[in-house]
């Protein structure tokens, strides 16, 4: 084929009707303009493009793929029960099943019915032989199909299809438009190809088994709500990403589905280059709670801030030996699936998160964490768990390093929870080592054991490893180094004991002048009640006639400061800006009040202080200055009188009764909640720690009385 066709998608479409199967369609080198869409079924074909091939798709938007299907060919029902580890299924009728056909088998039982509640349990084999209406698969099957479980199967006859050498181009990177989507294929490849501005999806996979997807690139899908860069869905299996360079989608590889039927499974991504993308939701790996196991492997991965690496819905996953740069951490999960199993081992860390967040809800079999590498978790800790649970947990041989958080968090939530933390290596952590919160069920096993704790700076003298309600815990060689090498060994803590150490003191006194930087502040806006507003650069406060109210949150590290007394002030100082040049009906009232509980930089929004996990209040739940809920008595507060007009420089508040008890641990560091008193017609803004100029962020002074 060349590209002097008059229409150039005739011309395609006419090579591949008049193809038969089996045949290798060669495109020569040169641009091809596609006015409509391109499609072919029921034909095994080998597409290659000579030289540099550019299909430019002009179709219009929702119909533009270029399409490769099989066919459905029967839906059968069993006439018997199926047992797992069988290999044999019996249909009601399967006189039109040919060996080499797909059989996708679903019974009516939920898989997640929390997050997808229409999602049902199976997964697509492939037919080695048929004997009447016995059929024998490839492999055994997964799971037990009972007929009292209205067991479904769908038989596909597929096509064998080879795309190499050819470029997709599309028309809009945000809009419905699609590259090339492959249905009910087997052993089939998409190699050395490229695409760009395919803003729904690049490459669509969908009800296939054993692709291979290598050594091509994609670039610019981002179309909110989708935006592909490889969407593996509706039951596929053993599809094999690697070698690609996939930058500037909204997932780079995205596993997930449209029928509801079965489940993906066996999906292998490695040896990748992945940069993500900046819209909503850019986690660069996404799998959805429809997919039963993903091994991510040997990749370079780029999330943008706010973002993972591997956003996991999965039953089963390996993530190893993956380096990852940037974006708000690297392994997140996202459901409230049960049994899982997972583990994280060999991968190289640098993003301002965490290594490992358990952000979901189910209660999964194992977790191990090992031989991980993070460093600069400037804004969240190491490993989280303060809602999810697993029955057996391993961290083992990490290096946690400059944390702002702790190194590890968990909280238990079920009972007989087995545990084991050793060998691990924390260095410059801003909090506790190791905190640990049994949070008074029953646990298993727990060992602590041959930590090594370099620099870590817990909010109380002494406890770098923290345990509480936790019963017979097993804690030993444990050791704790000091800047100055030396080492206190901990062989033994309980929920009570810390350890003291003793400073001589003179009674000369200097009054020492600290700026705290800070760590992290979000909007909240009530007219986007679920959207997270991390990276502007403003905090805004106040009702806006016709919008709604805004409030705001800030949180600073204290984690330096170990003595309230010592404290003789705390000044919090904003830079106020806007509204530019106008006056304004009222008063705005500035108010600092305590947040009654912690909430997620990543998650929290007008509605939810985490993912899942709602305000109490929308907008925000507080304590006021008299510890009483959603008082009207602020720690701080200024106002702004409506006459005024911004002359941009700092206003401050005396926030030094919170700093205290936060420093003193009478309460948790849940930083600063701002809002507006009335909150009617009195919006405000102040520069937040986005802004370029650093000497108009959001400033903590602290003036402390030091001994000499």
């Amino acid at each position: 084929m060349t590209s002097d066709y008059k229409d150039d998608a005739t011309c395609i479409q006419a090579a591949l009707d008049n193809s038969k199967s089996g045949d290798t369609i060669t495109i020569r080198e040169g641009d091809y303009y596609i006015t409509k869409r391109i499609s072919q079924k029921d034909k095994s074909l080998n597409i290659i493009g000579e030289g540099k091939v550019t299909l430019h798709l002009k179709t219009a938007e929702g119909n533009n793929n270029i399409r490769f299907a099989g066919s459905k060919i029967t839906t059968q029902s069993l006439s018997a029960n199926a047992q797992k580890g069988s290999s044999k299924v019996i249909l009601s009728d399967a006189s039109q099943v040919r060996q080499n056909d797909l059989i996708k088998i679903w019974k009516n039982v939920q898989w997640c019915p929390l997050d997808y509640p229409n999602q049902m349990t199976g997964e697509i084999y492939a037919v080695q032989s048929v004997n009447g209406n016995v059929v024998t698969l490839n492999q055994p099957l997964l799971r037990d199909y009972k007929l009292s479980e209205t067991v479904q199967a769908e038989i596909y006859r597929p096509i064998e299809m080879h795309i190499k050498n050819i470029g997709i181009q599309n028309v809009n990177a945000a809009g419905v438009y699609e590259g090339i989507k492959l249905s009910y294929c087997k052993d089939s490849s998409v190699t050395d190809s490229w695409f760009k501005d395919n803003g729904q999806a690049s490459l669509r996979i969908d009800t296939c088994f054993n692709v291979d997807v290598k050594n091509n690139e994609i670039y610019n899908s981002i179309h909110e709500g989708n935006g592909y860069g490889i969407s593996v869905a509706d039951a596929a299996a053993f599809v094999n990403i690697e070698n690609n360079h996939i930058e500037n989608c909204r997932h780079a590889i995205m596993s997930g589905t449209g029928d509801f039927k079965a489940l993906n499974r066996d999906i292998v991504i490695s040896n990748n280059i992945l940069i993500g993308a900046n819209i909503a939701s850019s986690h660069v790996i996404d799998a959805h709670p429809m997919t039963i196991d993903y091994t991510i492997i040997k990749n370079k991965i780029y999330p943008e801030t706010k973002f993972v690496a591997f956003y996991d819905g999965t039953l089963q996953s390996i993530f190893s030996e993956n380096e990852v740069y940037g974006g708000h951490g690297a392994v997140a999960r996202r459901c409230n699936l049960n049994d899982g199993v997972h583990v994280i081992k060999g991968n190289h860390i640098e993003t301002e998160g965490y290594l490992y967040a358990g952000t979901g809800n189910g209660i999964g079999d194992t977790l191990v964490i090992m031989n991980n590498n993070q460093n600069n978790g400037q804004q969240w800790y190491g490993v989280g768990l303060n809602s999810e649970s697993f029955r057996n947990i391993v961290i083992s041989k990490n290096h946690f390093g400059d944390l702002s958080g702790r190194g590890v968090d968990l909280t238990f939530h079920i009972d007989d929870i087995n545990l084991e933390i050793s060998d691990n290596t924390f260095e410059n952590i801003r909090r506790e080592g190791i905190y640990l919160d049994g949070n008074s069920y029953t646990n298993g096993n727990v060992k602590i054991q041959n930590n090594n704790l370099i620099n870590v700076y817990p909010s109380s003298p002494g406890s770098e490893i923290k345990i509480k309600n936790i019963q017979n815990a097993f804690v030993s060689g444990n050791q704790i180094l000091e800047e100055d090498s030396s080492v206190m060994a901990i062989d033994e803590i309980t929920a009570t004991e810390t350890v003291e150490t003793e400073v001589a003191t003179t009674k000369n006194q200097t009054i020492v002048n600290n700026t705290t930087n800070i760590v992290i502040d979000n909007r909240l806006r009530e007219a986007s009640p679920d959207v997270v507003y991390q990276d502007k650069k403003y905090i805004d406060i106040g009702g806006n006639l016709g919008v709604g109210r805004y409030r705001g949150l800030l949180l600073f590290d204290l984690s330096e400061y170990i003595n309230a007394e010592n404290i003789s002030s705390s000044t919090l100082s904003l830079y106020w800006y806007y509204p530019d040049g106008r006056e304004r009906p009222g008063d705005t009232i500035v108010e600092i009040y305590r947040p009654a509980a912690s909430w997620s930089p990543g998650n929290v929004t007008w509605n939810s202080r985490d993912a899942g996990v709602l305000w109490t209040q929308p907008g925000g739940d507080w304590f006021d200055m008299k510890n009483v809920s959603q008082g009207d008595a602020p720690y701080a507060t200024i106002t702004l009188n409506g006459s005024d007009i911004p002359d941009n420089r700092y206003y401050e508040l005396n926030v030094t009764d919170l700093v205290r008890e936060y420093v003193s641990g009478e309460y948790e560091n849940t930083g600063f909640l701002i809002k507006a008193r009335t909150e009617n017609a009195d919006y405000v803004a102040f520069y937040s720690s986005e802004i370029e100029e650093e000497n108009k962020r959001p400033i903590l002074n602290i003036e402390e009385n030091t001994v000499a």
